[in-house]
């Protein structure tokens, strides 16, 4: 069926499964974007040791919280377990002392004084994507997951325990994923990062480190994930017997997400090619130790915050453009002359 038009803009909706998309028209009635309506969006807030209520619009499957104004840990929670949380910037085990989090229809429901809500912070950034309630008993791979999979998003979770041989994952996605992140939930543990710009599958990078891409434990036993399956190694962040794992994969979408990667001029240059003006941007240098750098539209292009680090928000020249984003001239953390970059881009839901 036709989209129905005001104008020129779509108002007929426009659904994958059950999951809508939202549909931009300019012009001569071409598509512009194509953004899943529960994919990612960001919020500032005051921490006020008491009860509050975020709106994403949408119910989250991750839940990202860091304090901006003043340092703190990166904290990630999932509705899997509900109050239950990793620390991405750490290698700690999973925790859940202390955390009152409720996930809603339309975002989350904070309260008591913890790292995610205290009155002591009077900025934080509430980062959230979209994921299915219930999971999914996946067998793609040689070791069972169970996935929580927003194909329309291109984003999956997903949770398995380690038999302690090479092996492959199940994630969920109808397309290769670009990026997967892994985190032993039950053991202290790396980060481990796949992205599909890193020089190839034996090498990783990691979330809690700021070291260049290295291929230490092969945690992807040398092999790129594809459509439906993700490969680990026997490493003991992803595969070690008896532990228990937490995974996320992701793929680009057109109009929504895009992973990918660009080479430092040394000077202020723009990164185009991305099809749609992003709201979220996280870039790393793969070739040197650095931070990973996080900019999000919801606190302001100039400011940033880092994934890998405890540290409160830095001011630092960047802008949100129609088709990509630009870096200045002057860093090394984002663009150093002959320097790749890895990055990860989403517009908000």
């Amino acid at each position: 069926m036709a989209p129905l038009y005001l104008g020129d803009t779509a108002i007929s909706k426009v659904y994958k499964g059950s999951t809508e998309l939202a549909q931009n028209y300019l012009g001569d009635n071409t598509m512009i974007s194509t953004v899943p309506s529960d994919g990612m969006k960001a919020v500032t807030y005051a921490g006020n040791s008491s009860n509050q209520s975020l709106n994403f619009g949408f119910k989250p499957g991750i839940f990202w919280s860091k304090s901006r104004s003043v340092a703190g840990r990166n904290y990630l929670t999932y509705n899997i377990d509900s109050g239950r949380y990793l620390f991405p910037s750490s290698t700690q085990i999973e925790e859940g002392v202390g955390s009152t989090i409720s996930y809603t229809s339309t975002g989350i429901d904070l309260g008591s004084s913890f790292g995610w809500n205290w009155s002591g912070a009077s900025s934080y950034s509430g980062w959230a994507w979209g994921m299915p309630d219930s999971g999914t008993s996946n067998t793609d791979g040689s070791i069972t997951t169970t996935t929580y999979a927003n194909t329309a998003a291109g984003q999956s979770m997903f949770t398995y325990t380690g038999t302690g041989n090479n092996g492959t994952i199940g994630h969920g996605l109808d397309s290769t994923p670009e990026f997967v992140v892994i985190k032993t939930r039950s053991h202290v543990s790396d980060w481990p990062v796949y992205h599909s710009g890193l020089t190839n599958a034996s090498y990783r990078i990691l979330f809690n480190s700021d070291a260049s891409q290295n291929t230490t434990n092969n945690p992807w036993n040398s092999t790129a994930p594809n459509s439906t399956t993700i490969s680990i190694g026997n490493s003991g962040n992803t595969i070690q017997s008896g532990r228990t794992f937490w995974g996320w994969a992701m793929h680009s979408v057109a109009g929504y997400s895009k992973f990918g990667t660009y080479t430092g001029a040394g000077s202020s240059q723009a990164i185009t090619g991305l099809g749609f003006q992003p709201d979220m941007v996280w870039i790393k240098n793969r070739n040197a130790t650095d931070h990973w750098a996080a900019f999000d539209s919801a606190a302001g292009a100039n400011k940033l915050i880092y994934i890998s680090s405890h540290a409160a928000e830095e001011s630092f020249t960047f802008s949100f453009d129609s088709d990509g984003f630009t870096v200045p001239s002057t860093s090394g953390m984002t663009n150093g002359s002959g320097v790749t970059y890895l990055y990860c881009a989403w517009k908000f839901s």
